[in-house]
């Protein structure tokens, strides 16, 4: 879902931008754009956070890793932030997610014996999943907002 979201804006960056706040704003573009790369790189870290944190009793695992983004961020924005502005802030905040987020996946999958590829690629399952949680949002949706329900 966050790759088809960070997908989407990535691709209409420039017209969403210009919609939402004018043109003045269409510099910021390319920084938007190498931030949705890494906001994508952070959706994957709220399930490993949460299985270190509450199924394993070890919230230090997520605040290491947090911390190795924040060393990441830092070094890479104090090299580029004076050589390339904003573009450079937005590349170091992007390493540090991306970085830290590689390093969760890498043992994630030693630590709950889940392989890499079983952790990114959804299956058939998964479609159905999504579309049934999809169909509670909407009927859910409808129902808490007064919407009548369709007759069949």
């Amino acid at each position: 879902i966050a790759l088809v979201v960070c997908g989407l804006l990535f691709a209409f960056a420039g017209p969403v931008v210009g919609l939402l706040y004018g043109s003045a704003f269409l510099g910021v573009v390319p920084v938007l754009q190498i931030l949705l790369l890494g906001v994508f790189a952070l959706s994957l870290g709220s399930p490993m956070s949460s299985y270190f944190t509450l199924r394993l009793g070890k919230p230090e695992v997520p605040l290491v890793l947090a911390s190795f983004s924040a060393v990441i961020c830092i070094a890479t924005s104090i090299i580029l932030v004076p050589r390339m502005g904003m573009i450079g802030a937005a590349i170091g905040s992007t390493m540090g997610y991306a970085a830290a987020q590689t390093a969760a996946i890498f043992y994630f999958g030693r630590v709950a014996k889940v392989g890499i590829r079983s952790m990114l690629v959804p299956t058939g399952e998964d479609f159905v999943l999504y579309g049934s949680f999809l169909a509670r949002v909407y009927r859910d949706g409808r129902r808490l907002l007064g919407v009548p329900a369709v007759q069949q």
